[in-house]
Formats: C-alpha cells, sequence, structure tokens
C-alpha cells in the first residue's frame, strides 16, 4: 500500500485546517493495482542502415515502377515507418518515417533486421 500525505493547498483557510486535524488527519491509502499501468509504447520509428552498395531508391509507391523520388547512399541511416507485402509484386517494402510525400524503399537494400517494424496494414 503506498500512502499519500495530505498537503496543504494554496488559499486553505485556518478553519478547514483545524477540521483536518480533528478528524484525525487519515491518509488515503490506495493500493498498486488500483493505480493506471501505462501500456508500452510501441516506437514510432526503426532506425536501418542502408546496406547496399548501389544505395537505396526511394518511390512514391511500394513498386519498382512507381516515380523515383530520390536515392540514399550506402551506411545512410533512414527511419522506417512500417513494412508491408501487400503490393502487386508481394515483396516487403518499407515506408519512411515522416517523409512527405509518403516514400518507400525496397527492403533489399537493408540487412535483415533482427525485430522488424510494425506492418503498415495489418
Amino acid at each position: 500500500m503506498r500512502i499519500i500525505p495530505k498537503r496543504r493547498a494554496a488559499g486553505v483557510g485556518a478553519a478547514a485546517v483545524a477540521l483536518l486535524v480533528a478528524c484525525g488527519g487519515a491518509a488515503t491509502a490506495t493500493p498498486l493495482s488500483a493505480e493506471p499501468t501505462a501500456a508500452p509504447v510501441a516506437a514510432r520509428y526503426k532506425t536501418m542502415m542502408v546496406a547496399s552498395i548501389h544505395g537505396a531508391r526511394v518511390y512514391a509507391k511500394p513498386s519498382s515502377d512507381a516515380r523515383e523520388f530520390t536515392r540514399y547512399r550506402y551506411n545512410t541511416a533512414l527511419k522506417i515507418a512500417c513494412q508491408t507485402t501487400k503490393t502487386p509484386s508481394g515483396r516487403l517494402w518499407y515506408r519512411l518515417y515522416n517523409h512527405m510525400p509518403t516514400s518507400w524503399v525496397h527492403s533489399g537494400h537493408f540487412a535483415s533486421p533482427v525485430h522488424p517494424p510494425k506492418e503498415c496494414y495489418p
């Protein structure tokens, strides 16, 4: 059990303090199980390094037929928001975190992650 001490709030008069003392000033106790527990928060992105010596091309859609935006060099850190295989080819693509417009990069440019990013379209 955790005991929460009572504090004198600003603006509390002497009569209220006297009443608290007259009542015994019992501290309120709440069991630990009654406290709300915070659920673990999933990471918003995973940082992955480009492992391909040819770099990683960034596309507008998860398809190599889509418009190419840019290319990142070898050993560049990219923030990956999520992954999907729900593409016409069925291959694994990563969506980049915080890129506007939405940008995609093929997973073949990265080393296989131990803990993969979350699914974009569960």
